[in-house]
């Protein structure tokens, strides 16, 4: 059978992007096979699969491995997956932030924006929780560095380094130069 011939898979499954139940078709499929015997002269053949899943929905793509033997079932086989990773959900979180962190994590891969939105409100919700004060999320997260003595590292998460100021300020004002300029 040729390669343009040949007969296509498709497997119904949650996409790992997307997060949809849709029917993923496999688009490539190899498996590195090797000839085994054993002290008895018993022979086998095994090897590591890898088989490449696409969605019809988003076109993510979802790779998985697998051990194959001549002596397991194919029902037996364990797979795992090594594209894209499985994002792991924090413990300990309080069923509310837990479910906004999911919400977030359905979003990531489709819109970028949609995801920095939520993940923001997660950590709002987070120190909320922790009974953090203040206006904005920097102050917010500041009130958490101080009260957990982790200043050097929490207390540095809302504001800019001292490079981005200056490359700010830089921008800024070759950007009134330029304006001045144009405008004689």
């Amino acid at each position: 059978m040729s390669e343009t011939q040949k007969q296509r898979e498709f497997m119904e499954r949650r996409c790992p992007h997307c997060r949809n139940i849709v029917t993923l078709e496999r688009v490539s499929h190899h498996v590195q096979t090797d000839h085994m015997v054993n002290e008895e002269y018993i022979t086998w053949n095994e090897g590591n699969g890898y088989e490449m899943w696409e969605c019809p929905a988003c076109h993510g793509i979802e790779l998985r491995s697998y051990f194959w033997a001549d002596m397991i079932e194919p029902q037996d086989i364990k797979y795992k997956t090594l594209y894209p990773s499985v994002s792991k959900i924090p413990l300990g979180l309080p069923a509310n932030i837990k479910k906004q962190f999911i919400s977030a994590l359905k979003v990531r891969n489709l819109d970028a924006n949609a995801y920095g939105v939520l993940m923001r409100r997660v950590i709002e919700m987070a120190c909320e929780d922790k009974g953090a004060t203040g206006h904005f999320l920097n102050e917010k997260i500041k009130d958490l560095a101080a009260k957990r003595g982790n200043s050097s590292t929490l207390g540095q998460c809302g504001r800019p380094s001292s490079k981005s100021w200056e490359r700010w300020r830089t921008f800024k004002s070759w950007r009134v130069n330029r304006e001045r300029t144009s405008n004689s």
